[in-house]
């Protein structure tokens, strides 16, 4: 059995495919707003564990719900995900750690393995501790 990260990218694929996961895999393109469609070819996917004391503290991720199932992340302000971005940023830029930051056009794939929107928004809503999974993909090569 072969490891993800011992495939070869060249097995399958467009030329230009190809080309973008090699380049996201030389972390050419390290935390920015990424140019996709969609988290269904992602090459990079994490997981965030946010824990708060209260119903009343706020995760401070505002999403919006795709038709397809999807919930892409529109921005990140105060609350829990701010405080684990700012702990991330504290890492070397091309380490993985600093790349778990959660950051505009990311992509929620699960919410403690829940993957519809509805019980995905329920537990950001109602659990004390969840566990986001996330989805990037590499952006779009300029011609």
């Amino acid at each position: 059995m072969t490891s993800l990260a011992h495939r070869d990218p060249t097995r399958r694929g467009t030329e230009k495919q190809v080309e973008i996961i090699k380049a996201y895999q030389r972390n050419e393109y390290p935390n920015q707003a990424l140019n996709v469609t969609g988290p269904r070819d992602a090459t990079y996917q994490f997981q965030v564990v946010l824990i708060r004391s209260s119903l009343n503290e706020k995760f401070g991720i505002r999403f919006v719900s795709l038709a397809d199932g999807r919930m892409r992340v529109m921005s990140v302000g105060a609350g829990l995900c701010e405080a684990h971005n700012e702990e991330m940023r504290f890492y070397p830029k091309h380490s993985n750690s600093y790349q778990r930051q959660v950051i505009p056009e990311d992509y929620i794939v699960s919410v403690n393995g829940n993957s519809t929107i509805d019980k995905m928004k329920e537990h950001l809503l109602q659990s004390l501790v969840v566990h986001i999974q996330v989805a990037r993909c590499p952006p779009a090569l300029k011609d």
